[in-house]
């Protein structure tokens, strides 16, 4: 994954935190992960399990998928 698509992975992770109202600490919480992992998830630090990416995908409705389809380009 390039730097371009972890960074926009983490940019539609992030608006779909801020869409929600969830702070991280909340977040951690419905995902049942740490809130570092969080931060550093939302702040493009993440360099860790794809099971904690699942997880965090599933508390704000997102899929695997979604998490890592590519930024559709505009012709």
């Amino acid at each position: 994954m390039s730097d371009a698509e972890t960074a926009y992975r983490d940019d539609k992770i992030r608006a779909v935190q801020a869409a929600k109202k969830l702070t991280d600490q909340e977040l951690a919480e419905a995902a049942g992960v740490g809130r570092t992992a969080v931060s550093q998830i939302t702040n493009g630090q993440w360099d860790g399990r794809l099971s904690t990416l699942r997880k965090v995908g599933d508390a704000l409705g997102l899929s695997l998928q979604e998490l890592f389809e590519p930024r559709e380009e505009v012709a």
